[in-house]
């Protein structure tokens, strides 16, 4: 594994994680980062 998809497996465990306990304003947040950091990926 790469250190890029330990920090995608990161934020996607932490969304999962802030909707489980109720936290979904900050779910929403990290979902953002997690797609924008999917995105940068992409691009480079």
């Amino acid at each position: 594994m790469n250190i890029e998809h330990n920090i995608e497996q990161i934020l996607e465990e932490s969304v999962k994680l802030f909707f489980q306990i109720g936290l979904e304003d900050l779910a929403q947040k990290w979902d953002l980062i997690l797609k924008n950091y999917r995105s940068s990926l992409q691009i480079a």
